[in-house]
């Protein structure tokens, strides 16, 4: 007998807590929209139109992976095209309805890829840098090691 759609979107999420920590809040939102697609995929496969929800993943023209899209200066929004400094939360949510998580996921970059331009993002680590933050870290981490084992 299949799996019932709960099942399988509890399996996909225990998937993803695994790979990446997530609240219960993020647990509980990331159910509820697995789910929902998992519903909408199965009611479009009963219906004969499974076809038109699973859209091919395309590339802007020019690109040969999606790497290809942080350039030195500019970073290409894959969804539209577009060129930014930095690819916003408020871009990905007000113009295509996603979450940079999602995007991430869905173009296949490391959770902690940032969306910027290369340079862009040179400069904000020089800036850190000068200021500190890299060393306030590393103590920040030892105190919390200290912390722990105590």
């Amino acid at each position: 007998m299949s799996k019932k759609l709960v099942e399988m979107a509890v399996e996909i999420v225990q998937n993803m807590v695994m790979n990446e920590p997530m609240t219960a809040d993020d647990v509980q939102k990331s159910l509820k929209m697995i789910f929902q697609t998992l519903l909408e995929l199965k009611q479009a496969e009963e219906s004969g139109v499974a076809e038109e929800l699973v859209k091919e993943v395309v590339l802007p023209e020019g690109l040969s992976s999606p790497m290809d899209s942080i350039q030195d200066d500019y970073v290409i929004c894959l969804e539209c095209g577009a060129k930014f400094k930095q690819l916003t939360a408020n871009h990905l949510r007000t113009q295509h309805n996603m979450t940079p998580s999602e995007y991430r996921h869905k173009w296949g970059f490391s959770p902690k890829q940032t969306l910027s331009a290369r340079s862009l993002s040179e400069i904000r680590k020089e800036q850190a840098k000068k200021r500190g933050i890299p060393e306030n870290l590393r103590k920040a981490i030892e105190a919390r090691r200290k912390r722990t084992q105590s």
